[in-house]
């Protein structure tokens, strides 16, 4: 199932969004948005290299997923999101036993992820799917998580993924989701107007509905207990990163 926002916006500007299909089994929306990726990375100083991989963020998230659960060896994982699945990798590679599955809504985004987890010799199982409204059963997962999700997806959305992401937690499991650190309480006023910028002029439309939310808040409406959710930040060299979610009892 597809919806909008994804498939009428052209987010980051990408010509015809991450839906773009012109030719059966089209993939050039991946190859773009890899593309891009690339630039970005090289831009920030993270290209890969001798200190960098392409699923350098994936390992991050799994290295504040064993702080945040250390006890949880993840069986069953899913990347929600997962684009082009580069990050998707890292969780197969660090956990080669357990079941992981990577789902997004943009459909050459997913036949891209799929090819290219076959050609690094990675078993991930890929879905087209609405993060908020899945066909997985109750309690499928006990590793649930997703990287910059959120603020490419419309703020009216959030509860419903945050509800989806609960039913599908497996008891004992967790709940972690990486994001843009850009709260305004947090950042000079400056960088506040370039955001808005963005959010106006740069393909980023859903970027201020999101850093507007109370996330812890609106994990409790969601059914996470308040004891055990969270709503904070993690540091990665001079970064930060906003990381949410919660384990279920």
């Amino acid at each position: 199932m597809v919806k909008a926002p994804v498939k009428t916006t052209e987010i980051h500007r990408q010509p015809g969004g991450y839906w773009r299909e012109r030719r059966p089994d089209d993939i050039e929306a991946g190859l773009v948005y890899t593309g891009t990726v690339e630039m970005y990375r090289a831009a920030k100083g993270m290209s890969a290299g001798k200190s960098a991989t392409k699923d350098t963020l994936g390992q991050f998230v799994a290295q504040v997923a064993a702080r945040r659960a250390p006890d949880l060896v993840p069986t069953a994982i899913l990347d929600m999101g997962c684009g082009t699945a580069e990050q998707t990798h890292a969780y197969k590679r660090l956990w080669p036993d357990a079941d992981v599955h990577g789902l997004d809504c943009a459909r050459p985004f997913v036949r891209y992820a799929h090819g290219a987890a076959e050609s690094a010799g990675l078993a991930i199982h890929f879905h087209e799917l609405d993060a908020a409204e899945t066909d997985f059963p109750d309690a499928s997962f006990d590793f649930i998580t997703s990287i910059i999700m959120f603020h490419e997806t419309s703020a009216a959305q959030v509860p419903r993924i945050l509800k989806e992401c609960w039913r599908l937690l497996k008891p004992g499991g967790l709940v972690l989701h990486l994001d843009v650190p850009y709260h305004a309480h947090r950042i000079p006023l400056a960088k506040q107007v370039t955001n808005d910028w963005q959010v106006r002029h740069n393909g980023e439309p859903f970027w201020t509905g999101f850093v507007d939310l109370d996330m812890q808040a609106e994990l409790e409406k969601a059914g996470f207990d308040p004891q055990t959710a969270f709503a904070d930040y993690e540091a990665v060299g001079p970064a930060a990163y906003f990381f949410f979610g919660g384990r279920k009892p």
